[in-house]
């Protein structure tokens, strides 16, 4: 408010695993505040991944993370996100990511699909419970014989563009859209 910036960020804590992966960290951000004084506003993330080689390789795919945000007129946890990740344990590709997944009212879920080359294509998004259900929707898209240019794609409306490419430099040279 007072039309100064930022004075300071420091990460005050960190920790790690054996593979440098970040278990823990701790920001803090000091700037100036609704009254103009100094401010310190602090974030602690807490990250989550596989226990063993075993269950699932590599071992640095992030399943739960969790961000707390405190603010300075809050000696609680101001606001706490929380995210899981699912990956499929034989191409380590990421097949669920979910948001809010210990809140049913909140939870977003979003499953992804793959084809044999490794493009991701469907992405289906769903959650809440009640009123705070959505619908489930989906998009896809569809690669070409050899994988490697999408030439569909279609949106949870069922909207659908297509596009034809040139191989030889990589770039599309025609797209068709739903107007």
């Amino acid at each position: 408010p007072n039309g100064s910036g930022l004075v300071s960020t420091e990460t005050a804590d960190a920790s790690y695993d054996i593979y440098g992966n970040p278990l823990s960290t701790t920001t803090k951000i000091v700037g100036p505040g609704l009254s103009g004084a100094s401010e310190t506003f602090t974030t602690v993330t807490k990250n989550t991944y596989p226990d063993t080689f075993a269950a699932l390789w590599p071992p640095t795919r992030l399943t739960r993370s969790e961000v707390t945000r405190y603010s300075p007129q809050h000696t609680s946890a101001s606001a706490t996100r929380t995210s899981a990740f699912a990956y499929n344990s034989t191409t380590g590709q990421m097949i669920q990511e979910v948001i809010e997944p210990d809140l049913p009212e909140f939870r977003l879920q979003t499953d992804h699909g793959y084809d044999g080359f490794g493009n991701r294509t469907s992405s289906t998004v769903s959650g809440g419970t009640g009123s705070t259900a959505i619908a489930p929707r989906t998009t896809s898209t569809v690669y070409d014989a050899n994988g490697q240019f999408p030439v569909s794609t279609k949106n949870a409306l069922n909207h659908q563009e297509t596009r034809t490419w040139d191989a030889r430099f990589g770039v599309p040279t025609s797209l068709t859209g739903p107007n």
